[in-house]
């Protein structure tokens, strides 16, 4: 089998996948690396932690898959043409999925989100206020119980 001019065989394959596999274990090696790092230093919270180890695993990856792509044979150059048609992806039919990623990342580096916080109001995880601000039959008919 070939992909372009470049034939493709079952131990390039192999080769591929331990190849991210590597790049994968790397990056968990780092993460705690950088988890322990950010133990002895009382200024750095768990969002920034978080943020950092993030794009520290999407950068390892990346790197890895660049790799494991080379390592079969395959020119990086000729990822510009994939480069452009992703650019035309994301201006049509993938702006939401990449403006989502992309809102995710600034709202860990902002801060303003923590790693621990969820949503309150969600019927999907059937998550309840703690404590009506108003009288009980002035609560939601959702919220209200048998009792009152």
């Amino acid at each position: 089998m070939e992909l372009g001019d470049v034939p493709l065989t079952s131990i390039g394959l192999i080769r591929v996948v331990v190849i991210i596999a590597v790049a994968w274990w790397v990056s968990k090696l780092a993460q705690g690396a950088v988890t322990r790092l950010a133990a002895y230093r009382p200024n750095f919270t768990r969002a920034a932690l978080y943020t950092v180890n993030r794009l520290l695993h999407y950068t390892l990856l990346t790197i890895g898959f660049l790799i494991a792509v080379s390592s079969i044979g395959i020119d990086l150059t000729k990822f510009a043409l994939f480069a452009s048609a992703l650019g035309v992806g994301v201006g049509f039919g993938l702006q939401t999925l990449i403006s989502n990623f992309v809102a995710g990342l600034v709202l860990l580096f902002e801060e303003s989100l923590k790693v621990t916080d969820r949503k309150i109001y969600s019927p999907l995880t059937a998550c309840r206020p703690t404590r009506w601000p108003f009288s009980r039959s002035s609560a939601p008919a959702r919220w209200r119980t048998t009792d009152g």
